[in-house]
């Protein structure tokens, strides 16, 4: 018997965990980030953390081997339900609870699907 469960990730726990990654999670390994595929709202302001969730892509450069990746919105939300997991929450409690360790988390499933660091 095959069992699948849907798991929602929105587009607020993708810009929030973004967010706060790019402000602190990452920074000790990833030394810079910038627009993949640039998202600009109405005004032309470029908003990095909130590109995923609008057609963007963010790439960051990994200081430790010198080398860029880039997040999509979808392997973003991966990392996202991977991290919650890998530290014993559900997505609620891991979204209403997350801090910079998780946010880190969240990158490194989402661009390594392990993590490397920390």
């Amino acid at each position: 018997m095959l069992i699948s469960v849907q798991i929602d990730v929105t587009d607020e726990m993708v810009d929030d965990i973004t967010t706060t990654a790019l402000e602190g999670g990452i920074t000790y390994w990833c030394d810079r980030a910038e627009q993949g595929v640039p998202y600009r709202d109405g005004e032309g302001v470029v908003w990095l953390s909130m590109g995923l969730t609008h057609g963007g892509t963010i790439r960051v450069h990994d200081a430790e081997e010198d080398s860029w990746h880039e997040i999509t919105h979808e392997r973003m939300a991966y990392g996202i339900v991977r991290a919650a997991a890998h530290m014993g929450e559900s997505l609620q409690s891991f979204y209403d609870n997350h801090d910079a360790t998780g946010a880190d988390v969240a990158v490194q499933y989402a661009l390594f699907d392990e993590v490397r660091y920390g």
